[in-house]
Order: structure tokens, then C-alpha cells, then sequence
């Protein structure tokens, strides 16, 4: 009897193991997006991605480019400021209170209020001020920056040449005041000032705050806000400043980089050379000093001898040409010629 029902439960084991089906495995592919350390803004759209140069102020983050002039507030949120009348593909300066055109054909260049709601724009026609003037002189980089500056005061220093004058540098200083967001832009000050000089060319300028520093085949000059000058560097091979740390920095760019130093706005300098490593453009943030070349950002370490680049992480930045760099609230954005980037400041600092 218990042999018999052994047999029967085994019987019945064996037809429910035949009975059972193999388990189906099924593979499902599921797409997660990667996340790249840089996410493109897309309220830049269209020709609006075109973008040469950015400020921080306090209250917003200014945007210059071709066609449009823009604004990202606190909040993120993205505003058309101005339109522009000629679209030209320049890195022009931007102050606090005006950003700039102009059309070089016209011998026109417009101060516009990015505060104002109506045009209170203050215009410039160079060919009603200079006898014989040929052209606004943009100047010999072939980065995108032209020799048009603004300093920290709102001194605009615009250089332009005249077709009956072939030995001197021509300057033009204008001050330009915003006395409120619905009062008229003024220019409350016009300054030109010549430099006698053969090999006429402007390798680079950039303004400080009351001066202007300026790169020729001659040396490099410091222009005061008062149109006096001098010859502070005897280079013909200064390609780009940046300020630092309380000091201002010129670096000669030929088989090597020589760094010419000054801690007193300018007006002296000490030089170290023998570094070999090419530095391009540079700008600080905060305390740090970012250096970016075509889609790679860096930051720069300066020692008393020697400085190193160590470079961050650029995903998302592929074959994008990078034009400016600015931190606003807590985050950072760059700008290129395709589209604006934005990244949180507390990742900004990661390596590659």
C-alpha cells in the first residue's frame, strides 16, 4: 500500500514537471537621455543663439550678439532688449548701463540704454565730426574682439581712420551718461586723441576702470580719461591683457609667453618670460580666472615663476566657439556662436 502511493505521487510529480513551460526572459531596451554637464538654454533660438559677449550685473545678466541685445533675469527668464539695425559679427564691449553699435559704412555708432523701454539712444556720426574720415578702425584680431572698449566709467574708446592722416593713431573718447531709464543718453564728453606713430595697427584694447590699455606694432599704450598718453611696454608682440588679483597682466605672445606685469594701474611693469604653454582669452570669475579656446574652458593657477591650466569639464560644449564667460546668481553661463550654455556654479569648478 505505501509502495502504491509512493508510486502514484511520483506519477504525479513527473506529469506536472512535463506540464510546466520554460519561463520567457525578455529583454527590454529602455533610452536614458544623457545628461551633459552643460545644458544649452533654449530660449536663445534662431539667429539668437549667435552670441559675442556677456556681463553680470546685480540685477541681470546682459547678452550681446548679432540682431538682438538680451537680458536673463533672476528668475532665468530670457528678454529681447533691442534689435539691432546692423547686424555685424563682432565681440563688442558691454557697461553696466549702455551696450553699442554701429554701421561702419555710415560712419555711425549708436549708445544705447538697456534699462529704457523708448530709444534714448545717443548717435555718433563720425563723418559730421572728422574732416576726412575714412572708417572705423575695428582693428587686426582675428578673434572676434575689435578695438572698440568701454572702461569702467563708461568711457567709450572707439579708434577710426581718416584718408588724409597716415601717420598717427586717431582715438576717440566719448563719456556716456544714462541719467535715468526715461531721459535721453548723453554723451557729456568727446576727446580725440593722436599718436604719432608709422605702423598704424590695433592689436588689441581693452579698458580698465579709467584708463585704456592699447596693443600696436609700437608698443603699448595707456590711455587716460583725460586723452593723455605714454608708451608703457616697447612690444610690438602684446596680444592680450586681463586683470587679476589687484594686478593687470600683458602677455606677448612669440616663441614663448613673456608676461609683463603691473601693480600700479599700468604705469610700470616688471616682465617674466620662458613660459610655454600659449594662453588665449581669459577672464575672471569670482576669484578664479577661466581661460577658454575655441569649445574647452580652463582655470588658470598664476605662481610668482610659473602658471598652470587645468581644464574643467566641457560636455556638452562640443564644437561650440566660446565668446565670453559670466556668473549670475547660481549659475554660470557661456556664451558661443551656437547657443547659450548654462551650468550650476557648485559644478562648475569639476575637472574633465
Amino acid at each position: 500500500m505505501i509502495n502504491r502511493v509512493l508510486f502514484l505521487c511520483l506519477a504525479i510529480i513527473t506529469i506536472a514537471i512535463s506540464n510546466c513551460e520554460e519561463p520567457i526572459i525578455e529583454t527590454v531596451e529602455i533610452e536614458v537621455p544623457l545628461v551633459k554637464a552643460w545644458q544649452e538654454n533654449e530660449e536663445f533660438r534662431f539667429y539668437g543663439k549667435i552670441r559675442t559677449n556677456s556681463l553680470a550685473t546685480e540685477d541681470m545678466l546682459l547678452v550681446d550678439g548679432p540682431y538682438i541685445f538680451n537680458k536673463i533675469l533672476p528668475d532665468g527668464s530670457v528678454e529681447e532688449e533691442g534689435k539691432r539695425h546692423h547686424p555685424e559679427f563682432y565681440k563688442l564691449p558691454i557697461h553696466k548701463d549702455y551696450f553699442l553699435d554701429f554701421n561702419t559704412a555710415a560712419g555711425v555708432v549708436k549708445f544705447s540704454n538697456h534699462t529704457s523701454p523708448l530709444d534714448t539712444d545717443a548717435r555718433v556720426n563720425f563723418h559730421t565730426i572728422e574732416e576726412g574720415f575714412e572708417q572705423i578702425d575695428l582693428g587686426s584680431t582675428v578673434h572676434a574682439r575689435v578695438s572698440i572698449s568701454i572702461n569702467e566709467e563708461g568711457q567709450c574708446l572707439i579708434p577710426i581712420r581718416n584718408q588724409n592722416i597716415n601717420d598717427s593713431l586717431i582715438l576717440y573718447l566719448f563719456k556716456v551718461e544714462i541719467p535715468s531709464p526715461f531721459v535721453l543718453t548723453r554723451i557729456t564728453d568727446t576727446i580725440r586723441v593722436t599718436i604719432p606713430m608709422e605702423d598704424i595697427e590695433i592689436k588689441n584694447a581693452i579698458g580698465f576702470e579709467d584708463y585704456f590699455l592699447i596693443s600696436t606694432p609700437e608698443g603699448v599704450y595707456k590711455i587716460n580719461d583725460d586723452g593723455s598718453y605714454r608708451q608703457v611696454i616697447d612690444s610690438s608682440n602684446v596680444l592680450r591683457f586681463f586683470e587679476h588679483g589687484g594686478k593687470v597682466y600683458a602677455i606677448e605672445t612669440n616663441l614663448t609667453q613673456v608676461f609683463h606685469i603691473s601693480s600700479d594701474e599700468g604705469e610700470n611693469w616688471i616682465s617674466k618670460g620662458g613660459y610655454p604653454e600659449p594662453l588665449y582669452e581669459s577672464q575672471s570669475l569670482g576669484d578664479s580666472l577661466i581661460v577658454y579656446r575655441f569649445d574647452r574652458l580652463y582655470t588658470l593657477f598664476l605662481g610668482e615663476d610659473s602658471y598652470r591650466l587645468r581644464q574643467l569639464n566641457n560636455e556638452g560644449l562640443e564644437r561650440a566657439k566660446i565668446t565670453s564667460v559670466a556668473s549670475f546668481g547660481n549659475t554660470v553661463y557661456v556664451t558661443t556662436l551656437t547657443g547659450v550654455y548654462q551650468r550650476d556654479l557648485d559644478l562648475f569648478y569639476e575637472d574633465l
